[in-house]
């Protein structure tokens, strides 16, 4: 029985099971979609949770805060009424919620709108220590919005796209490796001796963009850098504030999300320092659904673009 005819068949036990919990949220039976449901599809590949929520914070003490400057951050009561990605083990959540420089400009008369409503919220764990907590996913307004039914049920069904993608990844086509497999797998192996680390890295960072696909096939690898630390130019831009950023990934895993941001339009969590299990798991999952709504062949890919047109 062929490839079609397995996946169909676990795909008709999952909705069974969700007729029967009165959830019809999935794809048409046979292969997840292979364009987004939703035009948040980036920012729900990268978050945890995702719920129907209320914001509880006196704006009072936000705007004490404020003027204060004495954190960084202030700390956000948030109620969970209904998930639509992740679990929780107790509501409310504790959500941090950063001081920068624009919060006048976009708060607290955006947020003060939101406190004490029915909100849409995008959240993500960073586990680093000193930093740990709960955070808006990507730490904008569009993690935290008005509620609406109509956009939740949307979120819901590509959650639900995006499940079927992970769980089912090695099926797709775009998991079969091609020319280049065998030579970024070698050059990610090197990455792992001290000696051939410099070089490696040199490499690695001249393939071509077309490369992502075999660098994503290879990026579950946890086996640690030889070295601790590199090196990548900055393209010129009105935001570069250095011509060469430093990281310091330590697996993998780690060195290969640095790639891909490098190649492609994608960019999904914070693990170019390390990161946690669960971190490195959430950027795993995040590329594998970004692969397989941008690489249909397994070949092409959605490459950064200069003014001209043309491939950087």
């Amino acid at each position: 029985m062929g490839l079609g005819f397995n996946i169909y068949a676990r795909l008709a036990c999952a909705v069974l099971l969700m007729s029967l919990t009165g959830i019809n949220l999935a794809p048409a039976l046979g292969l997840p979609s292979k364009k987004p449901l939703s035009k948040d599809w980036q920012l729900i590949a990268a978050s945890n949770i995702i719920a129907r929520a209320k914001i509880d914070a006196p704006l009072k003490i936000i705007n004490k805060m404020q003027a204060s400057k004495n954190s960084d951050y202030i700390n956000l009561r948030v109620t969970i009424h209904e998930l639509a990605k992740g679990e929780v083990e107790k509501t409310p959540l504790t959500v941090r919620e950063y001081l920068g420089f624009d919060w006048f400009a976009r708060r607290p008369s955006a947020m003060g709108k939101l406190i004490g409503k029915e909100v849409l919220v995008f959240l993500f764990y960073v586990d680093e220590p000193g930093s740990e907590g709960i955070y808006f996913a990507g730490q904008n307004l569009a993690a935290v919005r008005t509620f609406d039914k109509q956009v939740l049920q949307t979120v819901k069904r590509e959650v639900m796209n995006q499940r079927q993608i992970v769980e089912h990844f090695q099926e797709f086509p775009i998991a079969n490796a091609d020319s280049s497999d065998k030579s970024v797998r070698a050059l990610l192996s090197q990455l792992t001796v001290e000696k051939t680390h410099e070089e490696a890295w040199t490499n690695l960072l001249k393939l071509p963009n077309s490369s992502a696909a075999a660098l994503i096939r290879a990026m579950d690898d946890e086996r640690l850098m030889g070295h601790f630390e590199i090196e990548i130019p900055v393209p010129p831009g009105p935001h570069r504030f250095e011509e060469i950023a430093h990281y310091g990934p330590k697996t993998i895993l780690d060195a290969v999300s640095i790639l891909l941001e490098d190649k492609t339009t994608g960019s999904f969590g914070q693990i170019s320092n390390g990161g946690s299990e669960r971190e490195r798991h959430t950027v795993l999952n995040a590329w594998k659904v970004w692969a397989y709504y941008n690489l249909p062949a397994g070949t092409n890919v959605m490459v950064k673009r200069g003014k001209d047109g043309n491939p950087k």
